[in-house]
């Protein structure tokens, strides 16, 4: 996709082309800590950095995301909520040279997918950052491939985003690099099965 398809889908969304941006994506549901996204990119420079949050519950009619919305008014005016989106809309964000940060706010997940689906991008601008607890703790080393943090500190969080955006593109593209790296050692299906079932034939051949 080049980027002049991105900018008319950036358009079609009301997303700013000319602003830093840092994107959430997922299920809209209270464990995935969205409200954090939105109060803690109320505490940054909406002139410098836009939050996007693109979540959706199961239903457009889930009370929810009128929660979010008056959340977004209240902490985060100059913020976009999408709650209603073709599930393309987070893959092209995560393309695009101007998302400078994933922010995985998640309270509970023993593994996520999305850090690994942004790794695959290779965006060599995007910083992700995720909270420090549960499986992220597994999937990301902090300062190498990512960041991890108590993101339930919204000030101190949003003081650490500021300097984490102020990396320059090589050490950004350095740790875009790591990362690939790692989600395709780690996370390579037809690789790891092809491990596992050999090791099994190796046990039942010594037997």
């Amino acid at each position: 996709m080049g980027e002049h398809e991105i900018e008319k889908i950036l358009d079609q969304y009301g997303i700013p082309k000319d602003k830093k941006l840092m994107l959430s994506f997922g299920r809209l549901e209270p464990y995935k800590g969205f409200d954090l996204t939105i109060k803690i990119g109320g505490h940054l420079d909406p002139k410098t950095i836009i939050t996007v949050l693109i979540a959706q519950p199961y239903s457009q009619q889930d009370p929810i995301i009128g929660e979010y919305r008056q959340l977004m008014e209240k902490y985060n005016p100059k913020g976009i909520f999408i709650s209603d989106y073709d599930f393309n809309l987070p893959h092209v964000l995560l393309r695009w040279h101007r998302t400078k940060i994933l922010l995985v706010p998640s309270l509970a997940e023993p593994f996520g997918l999305i850090p690994e689906e942004a790794r695959l991008y290779k965006n060599p601008y995007l910083r992700i950052v995720a909270m420090n607890r549960d499986g992220y703790l597994e999937q990301i080393s902090d300062g190498k491939d990512g960041f991890l943090m108590d993101l339930t500190t919204v000030g101190e969080s949003s003081e650490k985003i500021n300097k984490i955006l102020s990396l320059s593109n090589k050490q950004a593209n350095e740790m875009a690099d790591t990362g690939f790296a790692r989600a395709i050692a780690n996370y390579n299906l037809a690789n790891n099965l092809y491990q596992s079932v050999s090791k099994i034939i190796e046990e039942c051949q010594r037997q």
